[in-house]
């Protein structure tokens, strides 16, 4: 069969056309996945605020829906100067503060 313009499609045309097409698919698929899977376009980080269970950021230092201090929850983190305390440490070594 010949088109308007002179252009012979046939039916192995149609179907190369449309095997390139689905090649290309599954390509964009696929490497669409291995970015998720890599955390590139996965969301920020949330973690659950331990008081009221709802979801905030991971750097959050206060929850955005019950207004308590995460921070000061932690046993590994200061609750006068909010630094991170040694292992086995009773005493900050920011702010002397005694754990």
């Amino acid at each position: 069969m010949v088109s308007d313009w002179g252009v012979e499609i046939t039916f192995w045309n149609i179907l190369l056309f449309l095997l390139v097409s689905l090649g290309v698919a599954i390509v964009a698929v696929l490497l669409l996945r291995a970015l998720r899977f890599q955390g590139r376009l996965a969301g920020p980080a949330k973690k659950k605020c331990p008081f009221c269970a709802e979801k905030v950021m991971a750097e959050a230092r206060i929850c955005k829906h019950c207004g308590r201090d995460m921070i000061s929850s932690r046993s590994d983190v200061c609750a006068e100067c909010r630094r991170p305390l040694p292992s086995g440490s009773s005493r900050c070594p920011h702010c002397h503060v005694r754990v």
